[in-house]
């Protein structure tokens, strides 16, 4: 059928051939554009009689193809024959010419060899197949890591594909998989099922029915799919755990019926001062204590979902979340109510005695009647966004309970009467959703909540106050990881590790220190938590790998064409099952673009209405032979920085809109500090076009106005242009580097032992050599993970005062030391000339942690 193909159309085998390898190339690769070295005859010469000649003249040249989906494939492979002739007729052009220049790299790493004499007697055992393959084990060293020689056999009609592969780089069972799918797109051309690129199935169905039992994930958790909402949930637990400590917070313990109590009298007058209906919104704008906890357990008694609120947002971005709720009430600490009095909203100061003493005397300490299911929201909790502003996620009961059985399941067994009694650290910022895992874990599973006092200072306090607690499991970020000594948790059995990629540098200074189980998370916020787990125990070596899917989850990788890739192959992540939210709020065009018709729901799963809807993640993976996943980085600009995921366009935007400003792009880059042993840290650098020069501090106090910290480029440059390649797109290898080297030329040397203290201090936590007293913290790559660090050791070297707002206002080391630690030496010493005599105490090697993941 093939020959009849290539009779009718006039193609040739080559260019068929030669089509069908670009193709696996661009798939395996997600590429639209694929190179390949090709062999032509090298004959075209201007000597007399060279066809006839004997001797060798071959040459190798690259073939490049550019993929377009929507192309019939006929066109494709003409065009291909059209290239090689081209190439044919220029055969003699000298390939060490073409590697010349400043190429850190071949110009391709793949050769296909196309052998157009027939083959009479074999070179290969035959097999009566419309093709076969044939890969050799060899250990010669090869000069391309992968070589395909194709040739016809006459005596059996066929084509035969021999494979050479580097054996450090491929293993065996992924060059079958290659071969499988070259198969499966030959078998297409020949029986002419397809006509355009985008239609050809690239997943043989070996592939398809090994994906499909991964996928097989379903679960009736029969006794935990009771509860309806998470507040039943949590009065079971309640009931049943009644004098069981369930929140610690500083002196105050909260057993489960007082939590109970407190909560129901919260909601039973929530519900009396306004009509709360199920998918009300009420925010949430309160520093960490045990009223926190009250405060969300009591709005969705009430029968509404959260929205949690950062104190430290600007006014800008809260009165932007405060105005797209349409929050009926807010809920907050009594030192934020002035920050409320321009807004028309019911405000509540939780930690306010006379409104305490009045709920008291007012409310009921019983259950209230349940008025949300399931299907009702529990929280929104906003992300970055593309267009300037945050985006908020809707999350339903039903998700959030799905997860919490799965995950107390997974990681602390079913039994509960032999489970062994745990305590977990609300470490991470409530406007992050692994505070949802860490309340899912405690207080919805009948175990303790640690609520931390300060986590600015690690230091022997910290970690007694979390040993005398029993602390037992710990979930962080990895940049935060650094943070901690995992030695000092002498209670530690399990640590789940989320937010970012998880290095084998990370994990071997993890097991330098810990020896128990360690549980690597990948999920996004749309999908409620997390989605994989990989669970490392006892001597399980690092792999890179984000594991399998937790219950009830399907995961697909595919092409931009929502077409099954097979293993190996590296496409987008798209996720379905019970954990997928309801979507962005008052964004029904971005949630119609994300969350899309599930194009692989069973017939059975459409008769019990499950899994109607897909969610594109954005991240690209590739299947393992073994049905885990691979995280291989984003398709788009959304970034992670210390856990925290930031969509850089939302701070082009901000930055765009400073006046005077024509034109930015943001960049996350990476940067090793160089006096370190840590790995490279990402940062965020803005570049913008400007008719003046503008004062770099200028800007940033406007974008603060507008952004979180941790949203606030460490460095803003101005350009002359955007740099563009050839189509058109961001050059960003254009772009200036960011040199984070102290300016030598104007150092200004320290002028006391207690300035000279700083200055190593800002030393160790840049990576910096020398530092003087007038250099700028954050020009040098300074963050507000690092200003913590300096906050805490300038406590304990020192026993002085200062906070991360006093390094972000005075920046240097000058300004830090006039306007805030000059007046309290005063006050210690009593004058000013025994700063020369300041005693430097030894660094502990203690230092804070920014807790937002």
């Amino acid at each position: 059928t093939l020959k009849a193909a290539c009779r009718e159309c006039g193609l040739t085998w080559n260019s068929i051939l030669q089509f069908v390898w670009h193709k696996v190339l661009s798939v395996y690769g997600n590429s639209s554009q694929t190179v390949i070295g090709t062999t032509v005859s090298g004959r075209t010469l201007p000597v007399n009689g060279i066809e006839t000649s004997v001797g060798l003249f071959i040459n190798t040249l690259p073939l490049i193809v550019n993929q377009c989906v929507d192309e019939l494939i006929i066109d494709a492979i003409k065009d291909i024959q059209d290239k090689m002739n081209q190439m044919i007729s220029r055969s003699n052009v000298d390939f060490s010419q073409l590697s010349k220049g400043k190429m850190k790299h071949s110009l391709f790493d793949c050769l296909f060899v196309y052998e157009n004499y027939p083959t009479l007697e074999g070179k290969v055992e035959r097999k009566e197949k419309l093709l076969k393959f044939e890969t050799k084990y060899s250990l010669e060293k090869l000069d391309y890591p992968l070589v395909v020689v194709a040739y016809e056999t006459v005596a059996n009609d066929c084509v035969t594909f021999v494979v050479n592969y580097a054996g450090e780089l491929f293993e065996d069972d992924t060059i079958d998989d290659l071969l499988d799918v070259t198969h499966e797109l030959l078998a297409q051309i020949g029986k002419d099922d397809v006509t355009t690129i985008a239609q050809m199935n690239v997943l043989p169905r070996k592939q398809l029915n090994q994906m499909n039992g991964w996928n097989n994930t379903s679960r009736d958790f029969i006794e935990l799919n009771k509860h309806t909402t998470l507040h039943k949930l949590f009065e079971e637990e309640a009931e049943k755990s009644s004098d069981k400590i369930a929140v610690v917070y500083e002196d105050v313990q909260l057993t489960y019926r007082e939590l109970n109590e407190k909560a129901n009298q919260l909601a039973h007058y929530l519900r009396s001062i306004c009509d709360i209906q199920p998918d009300d919104l009420i925010a949430l704008f309160l520093d960490k204590s045990e009223l926190m906890i009250v405060s969300i357990l009591a709005v969705w008694k009430s029968g509404a979902a959260y929205v949690p609120i950062d104190p430290s947002y600007p006014e800008e971005r809260f009165e932007f979340i405060l105005q797209e709720t349409k929050a009926k009430i807010v809920i907050t600490n009594m030192k934020y109510m002035t920050r409320f009095h321009r807004y028309e909203i019911t405000k509540i100061e939780v930690d306010c005695p006379v409104i305490n003493q009045l709920i008291d005397k007012t409310s009921m300490t019983l259950n209230p009647e349940p008025n949300a299911t399931k299907v009702n929201l529990a929280y929104v909790i906003y992300t970055s966004g593309t267009t300037g502003q945050p985006k908020g996620v809707m999350v339903e009961h039903g998700s959030v309970l799905s997860f919490r059985n799965d995950v107390k399941f997974l990681f602390f067994g079913s039994n509960d009467s032999d489970a062994l009694p745990e305590a977990i650290l609300f470490l991470a910022n409530y406007c992050f959703d692994v505070s949802i895992e860490q309340i899912a874990l405690s207080i919805l599973s009948s175990n303790t909540l640690i609520v931390p006092e300060n986590t600015s200072t690690m230091n022997e306090k910290f970690y007694s106050c979390l040993n005398e607690k029993q602390l037992t499991y710990l979930s962080i970020t990895p940049s935060h990881l650094q943070h901690i000594d995992l030695n000092q948790l002498k209670y530690l059995r399990t640590l789940s590790v989320a937010g970012e990629k998880l290095t084998e540098r990370v994990f071997e200074r993890i097991r330098r220190e810990y020896y128990g189980k360690v549980i690597n998370a990948y999920g996004v916020t749309e999908t409620t938590v997390y989605n994989m787990v990989y669970v490392y125990e006892n001597d399980t070596k690092h792999r890179n790998s984000i594991g399998s899917a937790l219950s009830n989850t399907k995961r697909f990788v595919l092409n931009n064409n929502m077409q099954m890739l097979p293993v190996n192959a590296i496409g987008e992540l798209y996720l379905t099952g019970n954990c997928v939210s309801r979507g962005y709020l008052n964004r029904p065009e971005l949630t119609a673009e994300r969350f899309l018709p599930n194009p692989f729901q069973t017939d059975e799963e459409n008769k019990e209405c499950k899994n109607a809807r897909i969610y594109k993640t954005g991240d690209l993976v590739r299947w393992l032979p073994n049905g885990e996943l691979e995280y291989l980085g984003r398709n788009d600009f959304q970034v992670k920085i210390r856990g925290l995921r930031i969509e850089l366009g939302e701070i082009e935007a901000v930055l765009s809109s400073y006046q005077g400003i024509n034109r930015s792009v943001v960049l996350a880059k990476d940067h090793k500090k160089n006096n370190t042993d840590t790995s490279s840290t990402k940062y965020l650098v803005g570049y913008y076009v400007s008719d003046d020069d503008i004062d770099e501090s200028h800007i940033k106090q406007y974008i603060q106005t507008k952004l979180p910290e941790y949203m606030i480029p460490n460095r803003l440059i101005r350009i002359e242009k955007i740099p563009v390649t050839i189509n058109g797109k961001l050059d960003a290898k254009a772009l200036p580097d960011i040199d984070f080297s102290a300016d030598e030329a104007n150092y200004c040397a320290p002028r006391n032992k207690l300035e000279a203290n700083l200055c190593k201090i800002w030393s160790d936590v840049l990576g910096i050599q020398t530092v003087g007293i007038t250099d700028d913290f954050f020009r040098l790559g300074g963050d507000s993970t690092g200003s913590l660090r300096i906050v805490s050791r300038v406590r304990q070297e020192h026993d002085l005062n200062i906070s991360v707002k006093d390094i972000f206002m005075f920046k240097t080391i000058e300004n830090l030391y006039h306007h805030k630690l000059k007046d309290q030496l005063i006050h210690s010493n009593g004058d000013v000339e025994s700063l020369n005599g300041i005693e430097l105490t030894s660094s502990t090697g203690e230092i804070g942690l920014l807790c937002i993941q």
